[in-house]
C-alpha cells in the first residue's frame, strides 16, 4: 500500500472534436477548425453561450491546432508540476493561454502526480465578445485517464494536419519528440524532475540537476523529487540544512510493528477509496495497532515513538528550512531521525504524525521522508493521516456535540485535541460541516 495506490472516484475526461469547413487565413487553423467539446466526469467545460444567436451549445468552434500545440508544449509541466501561484504556472496550466486571439474556456489543470484536478470557471461577458463560457465546476480524474484523452486529441489533430498539408507541421515534430521522450525512462524521469521544479524541458540549470541527481542516488528518486517540487532551486540547500539539523538537534523516532501495520494496510485498504479515505483508514489502523486513545497527548506520542517529551513540547534551536524531513538508514528499518524544525508544539505534533504516515507507506529503499507544502498525492496523504490520527472526525464531533460549531467551540476543540484551530476547521470543512469560507478565520 502507498499514496500511489489512492483510488479516484471520477474516471472520465474527453476532448471530442468534429471538423468544420473554414475560410480562416491561416492554413493550419483553417484545416483544424472544429466543434470542440471538453468534458470531465459529466461536466462540460466548453458549454458556451452564443451571444448573437442567443443560444447555448456544448461545443466551442475553435482551431484545434492552437490547443494541441499548447498541450504538447506544456505536457510535462501539466502532468508533473504541482500547483503554485506563480505566473509561469498559470501560463502552463490554463487553457486560456492557448492563444491565437481566440476565446478559450477558463479551464485549469492541476496535477498531484496521481490525478489531475480539472477546474472550470465561467468567462466574463465583454461587449466585443461573441461567446461566453457558462460552466463552473471542479473535479478530479486519474492521470492515466487524462493522458489517454490528451494523446487521442493530439493524434487526431496531427493526423488532420498530415491529411491537409503537404509539409510536416511543427505540431507533428513536437508530438513525435514528446512521444520519444516519454518512451525513454531515463529521459522521462529528468523531464518530470524539470517540470516538478517549474522548468520547461532543457531549461533547468545543469549544475542544479547534477546536484539533485547525487541526492537521488543516496536518498531515492521519488522523495527527493517531492522536495524539489516545493523547494525548486533551493532543493539542495534545504536538504543539506535538514540533514545537518537532524544530526545535531534531532532524535530517533521508533515506529513499532511496522511490518504488521503494512500488512494490515495492504489487506484492509480498498483500491477504489479516494486518497483522504485511505489516509483516514490508515490512521485508524495504527490507532488500533498501538492502542491509541484520544485525545492523543504529547506524553502518548513520547511513549509510542520513544521520543523525549521535551523534544516535542519545548522549542530548542531549530532550522529555518520550510521543509520537514525524516532520515532513515538501512540498519534500523523501524526508525527514522527527525529534524524538529517547527517551533510550535502543535506544529511539531502534526509534523511528526505526517512523517510517521510516510514511514509506514514509503518503500523501505527510500532513506528520505519528505514533508512539504507541495500539492502532491504523497503530501496530501500525510496531511489527511495526521489530521485523523491526532483529531479523529468521529471523536471531534462527539466532543463538539453540535453540527454547527462556532469559533469558540472550534477553539475549545483545538485545545482539547492539542492541534491547531486550522486543523479543526479544515476537518469540518472537508467533511461538509462548515463552508470553505470558515478557513479564512484562522491562520495556519
Amino acid at each position: 500500500m502507498s499514496w500511489r495506490d489512492g483510488g479516484i472516484v471520477t474516471s472520465r475526461f474527453d476532448i471530442d472534436f468534429r471538423w468544420l469547413a473554414s475560410d480562416l487565413p491561416d492554413e493550419r487553423e483553417r484545416s483544424t477548425l472544429g466543434e470542440i467539446t471538453i468534458t470531465a466526469d459529466g461536466f462540460c467545460a466548453t458549454e458556451v453561450e452564443d451571444i448573437p444567436a442567443r443560444t447555448i451549445r456544448s461545443s466551442a468552434r475553435l482551431p484545434a491546432v492552437r490547443l494541441a500545440e499548447w498541450l504538447a508544449h506544456n505536457w510535462w509541466r501539466i502532468l508533473w508540476e504541482p500547483h503554485t501561484d506563480s505566473p509561469s504556472w498559470r501560463y502552463s496550466h490554463r487553457v486560456a493561454n492557448a492563444g491565437g486571439g481566440y476565446v478559450w474556456p477558463d479551464l485549469t489543470f492541476s496535477s498531484d502526480w496521481n490525478s489531475v484536478q480539472v477546474q472550470c470557471q465561467p468567462t466574463a461577458r465583454h461587449e466585443t465578445a461573441l461567446v461566453r463560457y457558462t460552466n463552473s465546476f471542479t473535479t478530479r480524474v486519474p492521470s492515466t485517464v487524462f493522458i489517454r484523452a490528451i494523446d487521442s486529441f493530439l493524434e487526431g489533430v496531427t493526423g488532420r494536419l498530415v491529411l491537409t498539408s503537404k509539409e510536416e507541421s511543427g505540431l507533428s515534430v513536437l508530438w513525435a519528440d514528446l512521444m520519444q521522450e516519454r518512451q525513454d525512462p531515463d529521459i522521462a524521469w529528468w523531464r518530470q524532475l524539470e517540470a516538478a521544479m517549474g522548468y520547461d524541458p532543457d531549461v533547468a540549470p545543469e549544475p542544479l540537476l547534477t546536484a539533485i541527481g547525487t541526492l537521488m542516488d543516496h536518498y531515492g528518486p521519488d522523495p527527493v523529487r517531492e522536495v524539489a517540487a516545493f523547494s525548486r532551486d533551493q532543493t539542495v540547500s534545504h536538504l543539506q540544512e535538514l540533514r545537518k539539523d537532524a544530526d545535531s538537534n534531532g532524535a530517533a523516532v521508533h515506529v513499532s510493528r511496522c511490518s504488521t501495520i503494512r500488512e494490515q494496510l495492504t489487506a484492509q485498504l480498498r483500491e477504489h477509496d479516494v486518497d483522504w479515505e485511505r489516509a483516514a483508514k490508515a490512521a485508524r489502523i495504527v490507532h488500533q495497532a498501538w492502542g491509541v486513545k484520544t485525545p492523543v497527548t504529547t506524553l502518548m506520542l513520547s511513549e509510542i515513538f520513544e521520543v523525549p517529551e521535551g523534544l516535542i513540547q519545548d522549542s530548542p534551536a531549530a532550522g529555518t528550512s520550510p521543509v520537514v524531513a525524516g532520515f532513515r538508514d538501512h540498519d534500523n528499518p523501524d526508525q527514522f531521525q527527525f529534524s524538529w524544525n517547527r517551533r510550535h508544539p502543535t506544529s511539531r505534533r502534526f509534523a511528526l504524525a505526517r512523517l510517521v504516515a510516510d514511514h509506514i507507506v514509503a518503500p523501505e529503499t527510500e532513506l528520505l521522508l519528505p514533508s512539504t507544502d507541495a500539492a502532491t498525492a504523497r503530501q496530501r496523504f500525510q496531511r489527511a493521516f495526521a489530521q485523523e490520527f491526532l483529531c479523529p472526525f468521529t471523536d471531534l464531533m462527539e466532543y463538539l456535540q453540535t453540527a454547527r460549531p462556532d469559533s469558540d467551540a472550534i477553539e475549545r476543540a483545538a485545545d482539547h485535541f492539542d492541534v491547531s484551530r486550522q486543523l479543526v476547521s479544515t476537518t469540518l470543512v472537508n467533511k461538509g460541516i462548515l463552508g470553505r469560507e470558515s478557513l479564512t478565520e484562522w491562520v495556519a
